[in-house]
């Protein structure tokens, strides 16, 4: 399983991170389910990590008032971020555990668009 979440310091094993993300993931679905609508929702790093970036925008859209904000922020699949959220972060400076990104999951903004 992808992991959504990066434990910097190591304290999360792979079923504490895979109990987290569902308990996410069905938080998330349940505030549709409820139709529960906010007026800024904010994604910040996220998107790279989720299996189906589409779906999860579908939903972040359905928890947003009409005219309200949905900001996503993500790591742009370019050279300069390979150099520093894979190589730099996980591997050189051990801030992030190896393996937290795939360089495959990055999202150009041109692809982001377009999906939203």
């Amino acid at each position: 399983m992808k992991s959504l979440l990066s434990d910097r310091y190591g304290l999360l094993n792979e079923s504490d991170k895979a109990i987290i993300e569902m308990k996410i993931y069905f938080l998330t679905e349940k505030l549709v389910e409820e139709q529960r609508n906010f007026d800024a929702v904010i994604s910040l790093e996220v998107i790279e990590h989720v299996a189906d970036p589409a779906e999860f925008c579908k939903s972040l859209a359905a928890l947003t008032v009409a005219n309200g904000a949905t900001v996503i922020s993500t790591i742009n699949r370019s050279m300069r971020a390979y150099a520093t959220a894979i190589v730099a972060a996980e591997y050189i400076l051990h801030w992030l555990p190896k393996g937290t990104h795939q360089w495959s999951s990055f999202l150009t903004s041109e692809e982001l668009v377009l999906i939203f």
